[in-house]
């Protein structure tokens, strides 16, 4: 929180230089948002909204349902209804003092965020911010339009017509005249191999390998981004996609290639928040 409002005001040296050296480095280095909105800042439930509930579920499994439920008024109604479907049963929304609410909100914040985390109104302005706040279908729609430029790799190699048959009408129309347009670009990374001429034409099969390629051409867009902005969006994900993206984070990568996935990641954002 402290390092969210010195972002808004690293230029004041009154107060920088009260800091230690490698402090007053790492606010200097940040580009400080043109509008910040305190209100949202300073709340201490806001930021629940914007983490998939799948990431709360560990921690309220192991608890009765006198204690979830006292938890339960924090999150949206969606949260609730994925909650409750993941615990396998109905939770009643408890009552609270705005004091015990803003305790049960900062103990959930301390269990996810092991280091600080600039609240999402906080962060340095970036091109890919908006993907943080995107509908969570336009997110997944980013995703599985990524996954096709993997797919693109593999389809100038495909000389079987009976696979790429398949795959044409495993795809809804959209994706196929992307898929089009994408094989006819320039290809300056070869992803690995999707092994096509062995698929068997399950059509689920095919969508969640695309998906899941998705994901990873997704993360390698966003390896220069700020550590904040990467917390925030591993955790619009659920728990399992996220484990999929925090692997490839992992994963070496040409540094060069880097702005090439994120021309990818801003022309499909574009295409489908448009």
């Amino acid at each position: 929180m402290i390092q969210a409002l010195l972002v808004h005001f690293q230029q004041d040296a009154s107060i920088l230089r009260f800091l230690a050296p490698g402090m007053q480095k790492e606010i200097e280095a940040l580009a400080p948002p043109q509008h910040l909105n305190f209100a949202s800042i300073l709340s201490p439930t806001k930021w629940i909204d914007r983490v998939h509930y799948s990431w709360f579920y560990p921690f309220l499994s192991t608890l009765p349902l006198q204690s979830q439920s006292l938890f339960f008024p924090l999150f949206s109604p969606q949260q609730r209804n994925g909650l409750e479907t993941m615990l396998k049963r109905e939770v009643p929304l408890g009552r609270t003092s705005p004091f015990i609410t803003f305790y049960l909100a900062e103990y959930l914040r301390k269990r996810l965020q092991k280091e600080e985390v600039l609240p999402l109104d906080a962060l340095p302005k970036a091109s890919l911010n908006p993907l943080i706040k995107v509908k969570w279908s336009a997110l997944m729609e980013i995703i599985d339009y990524l996954g096709l430029f993997d797919l693109a790799c593999d389809f100038r190699q495909i000389v079987d017509k009976r696979v790429i048959k398949q795959i044409y009408k495993a795809l809804p129309p959209e994706h196929t005249a992307f898929l089009q347009y994408a094989s006819k670009q320039t290809i300056k990374w070869t992803s690995p191999k999707l092994n096509l001429q062995h698929w068997d034409g399950d059509v689920k099969k095919l969508q969640v390998l695309l998906h899941k390629r998705g994901i990873m051409r997704l993360t390698k867009g966003i390896l220069e981004e700020h550590l904040s902005f990467r917390w925030h969006l591993i955790h619009r994900l659920d728990v399992g996609r996220a484990q999929v993206m925090m692997n490839t984070l992992k994963e070496p990568i040409d540094q060069a290639l880097i702005p090439y996935f994120r021309a990818q990641i801003l022309q499909i954002a574009s295409k489908v928040v448009s």
